[in-house]
């Protein structure tokens, strides 16, 4: 889950391994944008009806129309694990919700415009108040700052939420 994109986002490569057809995907352009301004418009399709499941089967989800764009910077070192809440004062029950770290590929951004993935059904704060467990309906995400993530000389905290999707 992706609370910094305001759309929903499908790795390219993922598409094909799906099956889907090119009867299916509807050709548009997308112009990305950021806090360094917004990117020349590029070339990409929207596909409709992708469903994803939580990781323990309970809860299904369809997406809103989903972008197949560009392949995802893989930033697998700003996703929390197991590891990590257990070093969180406050947090550390929680841990085992949380699964060990592997070389997953990151596969989709789940955006806010999907509102019922990011619902949150449950919330715990860290006893310093800078993280925050939360329940959604695909397990627990971590949400706040990342001791794991290396800072810079400035000693500034990096802005944005880290989110992995978990078994409950």
């Amino acid at each position: 889950m992706d609370d910094q994109a305001s759309i929903s986002l499908l790795h390219p490569p993922i598409a094909s391994k799906l099956g889907i057809k090119k009867k299916h995907l509807l050709p548009i352009t997308l112009a990305t944008q950021t806090i360094e301004g917004t990117a020349k418009s590029q070339p990409c399709a929207l596909v409709d009806g992708i469903s994803v499941k939580s990781l323990d089967g309970t809860n299904q989800i369809t997406l809103p129309p989903t972008h197949i764009y560009k392949n995802f910077t893989q930033a697998l070192e700003e996703v929390p694990d197991r590891h990590e809440v257990e070093n969180i004062p406050g947090l550390e029950h929680l841990a085992k919700y949380f699964p060990v770290k592997q070389k997953w590929p990151i596969i989709i951004l789940i955006g806010r415009n999907c509102l019922s993935a990011h619902a949150q059904e449950q919330t715990v704060f860290s006893l310093n108040k800078k993280q925050m467990a939360t329940k959604t309906p695909f397990g627990w995400a971590l949400i706040g700052e990342n001791h794991s993530y290396p800072q810079n000389d400035h000693n500034t905290s990096r802005g944005g939420y880290n989110v992995v999707l978990s078994a409950d």
